[in-house]
């Protein structure tokens, strides 16, 4: 085995030390259990990541091969994230004792597991009764590692939990459609849970807070560092000026020409333009069905890729999927406007993003 793969191998057992990133990418393993959230453990994964960043800086420079190079570089920066995430501090702690993340990390792996995970739907609701089942540990080990967190966040947290037990019934719902054999016991597993969210709610409005979360601009400069940007902040800050002024410029060039495409008053603001616009194209929902406006993003989609495929203007390629869905509830607090989820990299079979 070479010392590439040697690498590629220590670095999917630590991504796989995370139940939430096996989900996430495919990984059939952990998939029972809930990401252990106690400082000591984050510790362990920092000094692993550290281990392998090192290992992997050192590698890159022996390799000759590109691509090798390339794969033992990216190993490095992906090491120095978390590295960085785990370890990184203002306010004199530690991020991590700061940021109350239970609501998202309990249901983001679970949301994986229901919504796009091809195996059967009993093998999913295994893992979903386990993960539940740890959930009262898994809170209070939260609890634990929490010291004076952001004011911002513990609202974030509070509106993500307040969602998560009409989720926990839509599992249910489907777990009784499916005929699941241990129904039983996944009713008692969410009860359980939602007991236990609204202890770890009550206990988490009760803590002191702080309004300050910035991390100076050293940390802001490691932060982008380990993205692979070999640019200063005042350099992206540039980017960011100059890319206002342009959209700004860009804006009112379209806002004139939609403005006499319209037969508007010139006087009409990029706002009321925008309004206006929104009102004109906006689908229309008959008899409270939002369903409507799923199947019309559906709908422009498959018109998307048609134009794309017709036209030759890039490769799609096959076996890819894409699902459009409504953001649920308990995602809202964390994804107020939409987000993409990309398909689990590791996993055989079509590609399908979220």
């Amino acid at each position: 085995m070479s010392q590439l793969q040697e690498l590629s191998d220590a670095y999917i057992r630590l991504l796989a030390s995370d139940p939430n990133t096996c989900v996430a990418i495919g990984l059939n393993e952990n998939l029972d259990k809930l990401p252990d959230p106690s400082l000591e453990n984050l510790e362990r994964q920092r000094q692993q990541a550290a281990s392998l960043r090192e290992q992997a800086e050192l590698l890159s420079q022996t390799l000759s091969d590109f691509n090798e190079q390339l794969d033992a570089k990216l190993i490095a920066l992906m090491a120095s994230q978390l590295e960085l995430s785990i370890g990184l501090t203002f306010n004199g702690r530690l991020e991590t004792q700061q940021l109350p993340d239970a609501g998202e990390k309990i249901s983001g792996g679970i949301f994986y597991l229901v919504i796009n995970d091809p195996r059967p739907a009993a093998d999913r609701l295994d893992n979903i009764l386990a993960r539940l089942q740890h959930v009262p540990d898994f809170l209070e080990k939260m609890l634990k590692r929490l010291d004076t967190p952001v004011a911002r966040w513990v609202t974030i947290e509070l509106e993500t939990i307040e969602g998560l037990p009409d989720f926990f019934s839509t599992i249910l719902s489907w777990a009784r459609e499916e005929h699941y054999p241990q129904i039983d016991e996944l009713e008692h597993a969410v009860d359980s849970a939602c007991s236990a969210l609204t202890r770890y709610s009550e206990s988490l409005a009760r803590l002191s807070t702080t309004t300050a979360f910035s991390i100076g601009p050293e940390k802001a400069q490691a932060l982008v560092d380990s993205n692979g940007i070999e640019l200063s902040l005042a350099q992206i800050h540039e980017i960011a000026c100059d890319f206002v002024k342009r959209t700004r410029e860009q804006i009112e060039e379209l806002r004139q020409s939609l403005v006499a495409k319209y037969n508007l008053a010139a006087s009409t603001t990029a706002s009321e333009l925008q309004e206006f616009l929104a009102q004109q194209h906006a689908v229309k929902v008959t008899d409270n069905n939002f369903e409507q406006v799923i199947e019309r993003y559906q709908s422009v989609a498959q018109e998307l890729e048609r134009f794309v495929t017709e036209r030759s203007l890039f490769p799609v390629p096959e076996q890819q999927a894409m699902k459009i869905m409504q953001t649920p509830p308990f995602m809202a607090p964390m994804i107020p406007a939409g987000a993409m989820m990309p398909p689990p990299a590791m996993r055989d079979g079509i590609r399908t993003s979220l």
